[in-house]
């Protein structure tokens, strides 16, 4: 389920690229919005449903989403799926940093599970680990 607030992020990051570019001497307007690119730096879309990035087409954005070991998201291995099944349906506009799990971390085999999880995640198209 998408979260509430993903409209006034995309408001948001849209305004503080107008911001930015107008402080490198460039100015911009509500009126350019469609045509000026623009890239989410830090996204969770936590999903396969692809509504959020219907929108983030249509309003030019590119988006990097980022997994993370945290409770209140999808287990990791829900998230990559998720992230690798969006970049796949969306060429060009999404790319997605892997994560792996703290779970057991102290273990004696722990290190080598994160090895296994951030191998898994580069081979499926992850341009970082988080």
């Amino acid at each position: 389920m998408m979260r509430a607030g993903w409209k006034i992020h995309l408001i948001a990051l849209g305004f503080s690229l107008f911001v930015a570019a107008a402080q490198g001497g460039q100015t911009y307007t509500a009126a350019d919005f469609e045509r000026v690119r623009k890239f989410d730096a830090h996204v969770h879309a936590n999903t396969e449903d692809g509504a959020f990035l219907d929108i983030a087409r249509k309003d030019g954005f590119e988006i990097l989403s980022i997994n993370v070991d945290y409770p209140d998201f999808p287990a990791l291995p829900e998230q990559q799926r998720d992230a690798v099944s969006l970049r796949e349906r969306y060429p060009g506009r999404v790319a997605f940093a892997g994560a792996f799990s703290v779970e057991g971390f102290g273990a004696p085999d722990w290190a080598a599970s994160a090895e296994r999880q951030i191998e898994l995640a580069v081979q499926q198209g992850a341009v970082g680990i988080k």
